[in-house]
C-alpha cells in the first residue's frame, strides 16, 4: 500500500480554501483544511470587475496558502477557480497574479465541470448504492444540480446564482423581511424552473445537500459558523426554491463535494485513470473521427514537440488536440478546423478546465489553413511548438494512409530549425510543396525558419 499527499485549493465566490489529503491505496483521508472567507463574489464593481482591494486581500490569502504547499510536487496540487473567475470582466488580468502568489497554476473550471467534481466528491462519502441520487450544491456564486448513480454523474446543471449574489441582491443591508425573502425565493424559482423537468422526483430516489448547503438544510442556527451568517438568507432562498420546484420532501446533508472531488480526480490522474482520456475517447466516437488517422497525426505531432521543447509538459494536451483535430468533420469537411474549434471551446468536456479547453480549441483552429489568424497567440515558444508540430503532422499525413515518415528534427528558439531528408522530400513532391508553403507562412509573420536538408 502506497502513501502520498495531495492538495487542492478552491477559489470560491464565498471563501478560498486549502485542503490536504493523505492517500492510502485508493482512499483519501483528509489531513488539514484552511478556510478564509473573502466573499470574492461580492467584490465585483458595477462593471463586473474585481475591485483592487479585493485583489490585494485574495493575493495575500494565496501567499499564505503557498507557504503550506511548499515542498509538494506540482502534480500533487490542483487549484480550481469557480463562478467569480468565470464571470469577472478582469479575471484574465488577475489570474496570472493569483498564480504567481500561489505558486501553482489555477484552473478556471466551467459550471458543468464543477458539478461533475462535486458529485465525485459526494459519491466517495456516501454508501454504495445503485439508486438514482439528486445532489444540490449551493455555492457563493452558483448552484449545481446533479443526478447520478453510484460513482457516475448522469445529468449536470449549473445555475448562475449563489448565496453571496442572492444575499447581495435581495438583502444588501443584512435585513431579512418576509417580502425580501419571498422576492428572493421567487427569483430563484424562475431560474430553477428551466431545469425542473430534468430533475423531477421520478428521476431520483434520494436527495442530498452538499457543501455549505447542508447548513441551510439543517437550519440549526445555534451551530452556524459566524462567517456563514451573512449569506444564510440567500442560501435559504435558493434551497427553499429548489425543494419547491423539484418536489423534494426530504434532503439529507452530506460532506465531500468539490474539494474532495478534485482530490479524487488528481488521484485518478496519478494512477492513469484520467477522466480526460475517457472524454477524448468518447468525443472520437461521438464525432465519428477517423481514429487511425488521428493516432498517426498525434504520434508525429508529439514526437516533433518533444524534440522541439524537451522540457515542456504540454505534450499530453497536444496529443489530445491531435486526436480531436478532425472533430469538425462531423459538421462539414470545408473549414472543419473552424467547426472543431467551436465544438471543443463550447462543449462539456468532463475533466478539462476552461483553460485546457481553450488551448485544445486554439490548436485545432490553427492546425491548418492560413497562419495569420494565429499571430496574436504565437508569442511563447511552447505554443509555437504546439501549433507548428500539429500543422506539420497534419501536413505530412495529408494522404491519410500509413507512410514511412522520415526523421524530422524541429527546434524552437530565436529561429525555427527544421531538418528533414532532402531525398525523401524529392520522392514526395506534394509534401515538399506543402512544407515550402508552410515555411513561407511563418516567415511572413516574422518567424525566421532555417531549413536543413539532410
Amino acid at each position: 500500500m502506497t502513501s502520498s499527499t495531495l492538495a487542492v485549493v478552491d477559489l470560491g465566490s464565498n471563501s478560498f480554501r486549502l485542503e490536504i489529503g493523505r492517500v492510502e491505496g485508493d482512499q483519501i483521508y483528509r489531513q488539514e483544511t484552511w478556510r478564509e472567507t473573502l466573499r470574492f463574489g461580492a467584490a465585483l464593481d458595477e462593471e463586473g470587475r474585481i475591485r483592487p482591494e479585493a485583489m490585494k486581500t485574495a493575493l495575500a490569502c494565496l501567499a499564505r496558502f503557498r507557504e503550506r504547499l511548499s515542498g509538494l510536487h506540482p502534480s500533487a496540487v490542483r487549484a480550481v477557480a469557480t463562478n467569480t473567475f468565470r464571470v469577472a470582466a478582469n479575471a484574465g488580468e488577475f489570474l496570472p497574479r493569483a498564480e504567481r502568489a500561489l505558486g501553482f497554476p489555477i484552473d478556471v473550471i466551467g459550471g458543468h465541470e464543477e458539478a461533475r467534481l462535486i458529485y465525485v466528491g459526494v459519491a466517495h462519502v456516501l454508501p454504495p448504492s445503485a439508486a438514482p441520487r439528486l445532489v444540490i450544491d449551493i455555492g457563493g456564486g452558483s448552484t449545481e444540480f446533479i443526478l447520478g448513480r453510484g460513482m457516475e454523474p448522469e445529468r449536470l446543471e449549473s445555475l448562475n446564482m449563489g448565496c453571496v449574489g442572492m444575499t447581495q441582491r435581495f438583502f444588501p443591508d443584512g435585513r431579512v423581511t418576509a417580502a425580501s425573502l419571498d422576492a428572493a425565493e421567487t427569483a430563484a424559482r424562475v431560474e430553477i424552473e428551466a431545469i425542473a423537468r430534468e430533475f423531477s422526483p421520478d428521476r431520483w430516489r434520494d436527495a442530498y445537500a452538499s457543501s455549505g448547503t447542508r447548513h441551510v438544510g439543517r437550519l440549526q442556527l445555534h451551530a452556524l459558523k459566524p462567517e456563514r451568517a451573512p449569506v444564510l438568507a440567500g442560501g435559504l432562498a435558493i434551497m427553499s426554491a429548489a425543494v419547491a420546484e423539484l418536489g423534494v420532501e426530504r434532503i439529507d446533508p452530506v460532506g465531500g463535494a468539490l474539494r474532495l472531488g478534485v482530490l479524487y480526480d488528481l488521484l485518478g490522474r496519478s494512477i492513469d485513470e484520467d477522466i480526460r482520456k475517457l472524454t477524448v475517447s468518447r468525443f472520437i466516437d461521438r464525432y465519428h473521427i477517423d481514429s487511425s488517422h488521428a493516432a498517426r497525426v498525434a504520434t508525429l505531432a508529439v514526437s516533433l514537440f518533444r524534440g522541439a521543447v524537451p522540457k515542456s509538459d504540454a505534450a499530453q494536451l497536444l496529443q489530445w488536440a491531435a486526436l480531436l483535430h478532425e472533430t469538425g468533420m462531423s459538421v462539414s469537411h470545408i473549414g472543419y478546423h473552424k467547426h472543431g474549434a467551436y465544438i471543443l471551446q463550447n462543449a462539456d468536456m468532463p475533466g478539462f478546465s476552461a483553460g485546457e479547453q481553450q488551448r485544445l480549441a486554439l490548436l485545432v483552429f490553427g492546425c491548418r489553413g492560413g497562419l495569420a489568424k494565429m499571430q496574436t497567440v504565437l508569442a511563447g515558444e511552447e505554443v509555437q511548438a504546439q501549433v507548428l508540430s500539429l500543422r506539420l503532422a497534419v501536413l505530412f499525413h495529408h494522404a491519410r494512409t500509413t507512410i514511412d515518415v522520415p526523421r524530422i528534427r524541429l527546434k524552437i528558439g530565436r529561429r525555427i530549425r527544421f531538418a528533414v531528408s532532402a531525398r525523401w522530400l524529392a520522392a514526395h513532391p506534394l509534401t515538399a510543396h506543402l512544407v515550402a508553403k508552410e515555411r513561407r507562412q511563418w516567415k511572413e509573420l516574422g518567424y525566421a525558419w532555417k531549413a536543413i536538408a539532410k
